[in-house]
Order: structure tokens, then sequence, then C-alpha cells
């Protein structure tokens, strides 16, 4: 029987933010806490963004930043962060920061699979950003079976 994917290793709630560096150093926090990255991971990710642009925005108020497993990558795992007052990615208005760390190239592919899916639904997006606490969201990915 194939392990059910815990899409999410964390979730947790900030109020705000003062920049979309700040919004990656704090989402990716749980993911270095839990030994899934490296602390140079989270200076790739914001590095990346620098050389290449907001291509990490996937979709209104969504971010997913991320680097090459190289750079610090230990396992693959992503984290949910969730903020009450958005904050400019470029001009994008930002709510949710999905760090994503990939231990290589082909085992986040399921992940991606689920994010897709995640992402599919504009009405999960709009209710994600009227919760406003730790507890709601998690029950809330609970019922959408994303936890």
């Amino acid at each position: 029987m194939e392990k059910e994917l815990k899409l999410f290793q964390s979730v947790r709630v900030v109020e705000k933010v003062k920049d979309w560096q700040e919004a990656i150093t704090v989402a990716s926090q749980p993911l270095l806490d839990g030994g899934f990255i490296k602390a140079e991971y989270i200076d790739a990710m914001i590095d990346s963004v620098n050389k290449l642009g907001f291509y990490i925005v996937l979709t209104e108020g969504v971010a997913m930043p991320h680097a090459r497993s190289e750079k610090g990558a230990i396992n693959t795992g992503i984290a949910f962060m969730k903020l009450n007052t958005p904050v400019l990615f470029g001009t994008k208005e930002t709510f949710i920061i999905l760090p994503l760390s990939a231990k290589d190239s082909e085992t986040h592919m399921e992940y991606m699979i689920k994010i897709a899916d995640f992402l599919d639904d504009p009405d999960r997006l709009a209710k994600l950003k009227e919760l406003k606490t730790e507890a709601e969201i998690e029950a809330f990915l609970e019922k959408e079976g994303y936890r």
C-alpha cells in the first residue's frame, strides 16, 4: 500500500513581513528547523529570484520559492506560510508562500502534481485568504485532503 503523501511539512500564519525576501526567509524556517534544507538554501532561493525574476509566483497570491538541490536541499518537502497582510513579489500581491526543497530532480514531482491540483481551485485559494489562524488553515487543509 502506497503511503499517502503529506503535502505540507508545516503550516504557519504570519501577520506581516517587510518584503518578499523576509517572506522567503520566514516561510523557509520550518524546513531549516526540520532538517530539510541547510541555511544556504534560503540564500540560494533569494538569489534565484534576484537573478531570474518573480517566476516563483505560480498563480494569483501564491509563490513557491525554490533553488537547485545542490544549493543546500537535504530532503524533499514543502512548507506552507499564510500572510494575513500580503507582500509584493514584484508587482503581485502574494499571501501564500510555499518554499520547496527538492533533494534531486525527480523526487519532488509527486509534490508538484499535488500542488498543481491544490492551486487549480480558485475557491480554495479565496477561502485560504480569509482564514486567519494556523488551526483554521490546518482544519481546512485536512478537510480538503491536503494534510
